[in-house]
């Protein structure tokens, strides 16, 4: 689904970042060669140990923070 997304409407993935919630996100967004990961999680589900996702967080605005200081420039 991703490699399509970048084939039809031109999304450059190495740019990009995806936010999911579940593991199996995550993992397609390593694999396709995103930015970054970030595993969305409800209060009440516990955080994977295993995680391969670059941020795991209960807070969407955490995330939204995260991706904000990600992108300024150096």
């Amino acid at each position: 689904m991703l490699l399509a997304a970048s084939r039809d409407h031109g999304i450059i993935l190495s740019d990009s970042y995806i936010i999911g919630d579940k593991e199996s996100d995550v993992l397609a967004g390593k694999a396709a060669g995103l930015a970054g990961t970030i595993l969305l999680r409800s209060p009440a589900e516990p955080v994977p140990n295993d995680t391969v996702a670059d941020l795991v967080t209960h807070e969407f605005g955490t995330a939204i923070e995260w991706l904000e200081r990600r992108e300024q420039p150096s």
